[in-house]
């Protein structure tokens, strides 16, 4: 009964810290104190890259009407950008996304960032999707 008991706990232990601080129930963010690039060169997918997190662990977001949806996390070598390929998909229906990255520094400080993604030009499917009236993902 113990390994059962053992399984449950470890089923119910989150993969990951609670939201940093900065990342709370709305997109109002922490003072801004790093650079993050949304990256939609790639058909179809957005990539973020946030700079400065020294080594530590960054949480992506985006805000979908208000609200943080986290997207994941990820690390990098100290002096590297954090880099989350493929972070999302575009959607024809959200041409303009807004992301927000935040870390906790080694020093205890919060390193922040918010960065805008837009489909310039407008991808190809979602001009076909609008001739006949449907919102489709990109």
């Amino acid at each position: 009964m113990r390994w059962i008991a053992l399984a449950i706990v470890v089923v119910a232990t989150p993969l990951h810290p609670p939201l940093p601080a900065a990342a709370a129930a709305t997109c109002a963010t922490a003072p801004i104190t790093n650079f993050l690039a949304a990256d939609a060169t790639k058909p179809g997918v957005i990539d973020l890259h946030f700079f400065g997190a020294k080594g530590e662990r960054v949480f992506f977001f985006e805000c979908v009407e208000g609200e943080l949806r986290e997207l994941a996390a990820g690390t990098s070598a100290e002096n590297d950008a954090t880099i989350l390929h493929g972070a999302t998909t575009w959607r024809c229906d959200r041409p303009t996304r807004q992301f927000v990255a935040s870390a906790t520094l080694p020093d205890g400080s919060r390193a922040t960032a918010v960065g805008t993604g837009r489909a310039r030009p407008v991808p190809t499917a979602c001009a076909r999707g609008r001739a006949r009236g449907a919102s489709r993902s990109v």
